[in-house]
């Protein structure tokens, strides 16, 4: 998207006078040429909440933004923080799981246990990974060449061409 976000610290949340417990986002860095500065955002910038929905966090609103660019494009998605918590919404949905995006690096699961498990409940799910980081620590995780991944960051537009390039390919 063209941004770098870090999470809204207790000292920015006190600042702002955020009620207890209440988190976001603050934008740290703008690629001038990216979506983000388009849309008129700036380093400094807080986000406390997309499209009507509270940001907790700096990775929630990456992922809520992700979120709204793939609904915007007519998709149905599933959020989740963590792999469990992706396991857990893939377990209660009802019908099938075309793609699952995840990042490379997660807290709680290793995205290789995190696919492990989708293969079991969805065989035919594809996947797309995505990472900041590059080189040995995504050749450790399991990531070539060959494997579905955006780097981070990247545009709206790359994520939705991205995702089309890999349904495509699955029909």
């Amino acid at each position: 998207f063209g941004m770098t976000v870090e999470p809204v610290t207790p000292q920015v949340a006190r600042r702002l006078q955020l009620p207890n417990g209440r988190g976001g986002a603050v934008v740290s860095d703008v690629d001038p040429l990216g979506a983000a500065a388009q849309g008129g955002i700036a380093p400094g910038d807080v986000i406390l909440s997309i499209n009507g929905r509270a940001v907790t966090s700096a990775d929630d609103s990456i992922r809520t933004l992700m979120a709204a660019v793939l609904q915007d494009q007519g998709y149905h998605v599933l959020t989740a923080g963590d792999g469990i918590q992706a396991l857990q919404q893939l377990q209660l949905h009802k019908g099938p799981c075309h793609l699952v995006v995840t990042d490379v690096i997660m807290p709680r699961m290793k995205s290789s246990v995190l696919v492990e498990g989708v293969k079991v409940m969805q065989p035919t799910a594809r996947i797309l990974y995505m990472s900041g980081y590059a080189g040995e620590t995504l050749e450790t995780s399991g990531i070539h060449e060959d494997t579905p991944f955006l780097q981070k960051p990247f545009l709206p537009s790359t994520l939705i061409e991205k995702v089309q390039e890999i349904l495509k390919a699955e029909q």
